[in-house]
């Protein structure tokens, strides 16, 4: 399984205060290509990540010199290849532990998150065009992970899609297996090869899923993996991408993946509501 290929938003419509819904509504609308860059202040050191990114007719791409993702409609392409396709897309509440606050400032708009009283994240907006232009999201008070977006107009933009694979269905599972997770609300549970099952969470600002596989499945796709430790255990494996975090471990049924955009102190709850590692 490729964990690059894991897009969360794209089956995700996420219902937030009405003023921060509709920033990130025109956001999605936006036309632009450049650049993203990417920082994120990891406890294992600083990781560091440019790509093309552009934006056109509600698709979204991605592209770096190991080819291009792009997602719209609930549909995720992997290249010239479908990923996955979402039957409805699932509305989510913003949670009620967040406060927001928006102002116009000299970089834009600007919509501040708190919970309780630290700061959560911060998202700058163009005020001419709407496109988000920076994302900062902290834990514990601390920045995280700084986004940036740098217009380049004469960059490529999106490739044509009417060479694109046809979507496969993602299909639903009668019997869920993967738990409810406090503080979070989730959608419905699809299965996910081989043999596993999936399912996304959110909490109105941050996206996550959960992958649960027979086994000692194997995992590719995850770039400089370290050891990590949750609720005083080891066994836990965790990889930074752009945008997300991901940790995988083996359960003594199960291997388990949590991918998404959470902070660290979030992703620890999360983590924790699940069965641990087996020992060893």
């Amino acid at each position: 399984m490729l964990l690059a290929s894991l897009v969360l938003a794209v089956t995700m419509a996420t219902s937030s205060s009405p003023d921060l819904a509709e920033l990130f509504r025109s956001a999605n609308e936006a036309e632009f290509s450049g650049r993203q860059l990417s920082i994120t202040f990891a406890d294992e050191g600083t990781v560091t990540d440019i790509r093309h990114v552009a934006q056109s007719h509600g698709m979204a791409m991605a592209e770096t010199d190991k080819g291009a993702t792009m997602a719209g409609f609930g549909v995720l392409y992997d290249d010239d290849k479908t990923a996955m396709a979402s039957p409805d897309s699932v509305q989510m509440a913003f949670s009620d532990r967040y406060e927001v606050s928006i102002e116009a400032t000299d970089r834009g708009i600007e919509a501040t998150i708190h919970e309780g009283e630290p700061i959560r994240a911060r998202f700058v907006f163009d005020a001419a065009s709407g496109a988000l232009e920076m994302t900062e999201v902290f834990s514990d008070g601390e920045l995280f992970r700084l986004q940036m977006f740098i217009p380049d107009p004469e960059m490529t933009a999106m490739p044509p899609m009417d060479d694109m694979a046809e979507p496969d269905m993602m299909v639903e599972v009668a019997s869920p297996r993967l738990p409810a997770l406090e503080g979070y609300q989730s959608g419905a549970e699809f299965e996910a090869d081989p043999g596993g099952v999936h399912r996304f969470y959110t909490d109105g600002l941050f996206r996550f899923s959960v992958f649960a596989f027979p086994g000692e499945t194997s995992i590719t796709g995850m770039d400089s993996v370290y050891d990590a430790r949750y609720s005083g255990r080891d066994g836990y494996y965790r990889s930074y991408g752009p945008s997300m975090t991901t940790v995988t471990w083996q359960s003594s049924e199960e291997m388990f993946i949590v991918t998404g955009n959470l902070p660290p102190d979030h992703l620890a709850n999360v983590v924790s509501q699940l069965p641990r590692p087996e020992e060893k």
